[in-house]
This record gives structure tokens, sequence and C-alpha cells, in this order.
């Protein structure tokens, strides 16, 4: 493990992005527990926005959402929502055109943190 980040740099209920031997990694604080998940979308590993609503991160390319504490993908890529939010139906197109598939859960990596330090194994 290496100290990563101070746990006082983290807002709360906000994600960062930082690079962590090698890797972009988002963390994101909720009170006094933080998560580390992959920085890159599971169904065509485009970056990912260091933003969450209501501790969901939604991919700006497919519209794949993942919970920001666990990775776990919560609607996967090109999904109904998404495809109504397209100009023009390009969404529909698309989806009819790209093969439909549930993104799988992000990778998630082990946190500790000890006093204001925030710690990660990549």
């Amino acid at each position: 493990m290496s100290e990563v980040i101070k746990l006082s740099e983290l807002e709360n209920l906000q994600v960062s992005k930082r690079l962590v031997g090698g890797k972009e990694i988002l963390f994101y604080r909720e009170h006094n527990a933080v998560s580390a998940i992959s920085s890159r979308c599971s169904h065509l590993n485009m970056a990912l926005p260091a933003k969450a609503v209501n501790g969901v991160i939604t991919c700006g390319f497919h519209g794949a959402q993942f919970d920001a504490k666990t990775g776990a993908c919560l609607v996967g890529a090109l999904g109904k929502d998404w495809q109504k939010s397209t100009p023009l139906g390009i969404g529909a197109l698309a989806a009819a055109l790209i093969p439909k598939k549930n993104s799988p859960d992000l990778e998630k990596f082990v946190v500790e943190i000890i006093g204001d330090e925030v710690r990660v194994t990549v």
C-alpha cells in the first residue's frame, strides 16, 4: 500500500481522479469512508468523469452507470435513458448498430484509512 491522498483533501460525496501506480483511479468519499474504483468504463474502456450524482457515475459516451462506492454496474451501456437523451434518434441508431451488453462492474481497489492518510493497493 502507498499513501495516495489525504482524507481532508476529499470533499464529501465527491469524486476525485488520481494517478496511482500508472492507473487513473476514482476516489469517492462518503463521510469518513473512501472507495477507489477504475476510472475507465467497462463497456469500451472510455474515461469516466470525476463526478457523481447521488452516488452514481455516468459514462458520457454510452450512458453506462456505476455505483461510486462499489463500482457495480447499475445500468448497462446504450440503455433506454441514453437513447432518449441523444439528438435526432442517434441513440436508437447506435443501439441498433452496436451490440448491447451489460457492462461489467468496474475494478475496485482496497482502501485503508489511517488518520488523515488514504492508502490504496493497485
